[in-house]
């Protein structure tokens, strides 16, 4: 991550809902020159251009987020975060069904039987 660009997750704990970047974009504290150009992309290759210094990105998958800058005299900064939190694929569904079930249990030294029966459908 490059001093002139911060990218940061507002959640980084395991998720199944979206994930906002925050992306700031500052000057270039090494030639005092301001940033013209600021771009971030979701994926290497899908560049959008940012009008403002600051901007936020929703992340409805996992991913890379890229953020660039160019500020108009060959200076330039890059930097990447990465998204691995999000999953929103929900578990499978299952049932077990057991038939002429027959459980002994202990209570107060006593012994108890619970038989358990199920009807065909």
């Amino acid at each position: 991550q490059t001093s002139d660009i911060v990218v940061q997750a507002l959640n980084t704990a395991p998720t199944n809902q979206d994930v906002q970047v925050k992306i700031t974009y500052e000057k270039n504290p090494k030639k005092g020159d301001t940033i013209l150009t600021k771009q971030y992309s979701i994926g290497e290759n899908n560049w959008k251009t940012v009008g403002s210094t600051e901007t936020t990105v929703t992340m409805k998958s996992n991913g890379i987020v890229y953020a660039r800058y160019f500020d108009g005299t060959n200076g330039y900064g890059t930097t990447q975060i990465a998204i691995d939190n999000i999953d929103k694929v929900s578990p499978n569904a299952f049932s077990v069904k057991q038939d002429n079930v027959s459980e002994l249990f202990e209570l107060n030294d006593e012994q108890a039987e619970i038989k358990v029966e199920s009807e065909d459908e």
